[in-house]
């Protein structure tokens, strides 16, 4: 099992977590733990995801 961490900052706006989860999922990412915090008076998103996927990654 592959893990990815997936760190985001960005201006907050509806469906945000549905568009990530969606881009995650058509990734064949599974999401472990996921942790988001919403600065109200900055106006922006962060969050942090912990992912994992059974897919093999060849290193060269």
């Amino acid at each position: 099992m592959n893990k990815l961490l997936v760190l985001i900052q960005c201006k907050d706006e509806v469906g945000l977590v549905a568009n990530i989860t969606h881009i995650l999922a058509n990734h064949q990412l599974n999401i472990i733990a996921m942790r988001k915090f919403i600065d109200e008076e900055e106006k922006r998103f962060f969050a942090r995801i912990s992912c994992s996927n059974s897919l093999k990654i060849q290193r060269n």
